[in-house]
């Protein structure tokens, strides 16, 4: 993907509708169709087909995390 640039996936997590990816540089990205509860934590409820980054992460200076979907 063009939004990724140079970030290298990591690993992918998959929910029913939509997708998290843990980049080389630590970085959260979410993308997909299904984010009418905000789940893919991009602070609105609009559905992306592209990756995302997930500010809170950055915002918060948070390096580490752990993926699961129940």
């Amino acid at each position: 993907y063009k939004s990724l640039g140079k970030e290298l996936v990591l690993n992918i997590s998959c929910g029913g509708n939509f997708a998290i990816i843990h980049g080389s540089s630590g970085m959260l990205y979410s993308f997909g169709s299904s984010n009418k509860f905000g789940q893919l934590g991009t602070g609105d409820t609009n559905p992306r087909m592209t990756p995302s980054i997930i500010n809170y992460f950055l915002l918060n200076k948070i390096k580490n995390t752990a993926i699961k979907i129940i």
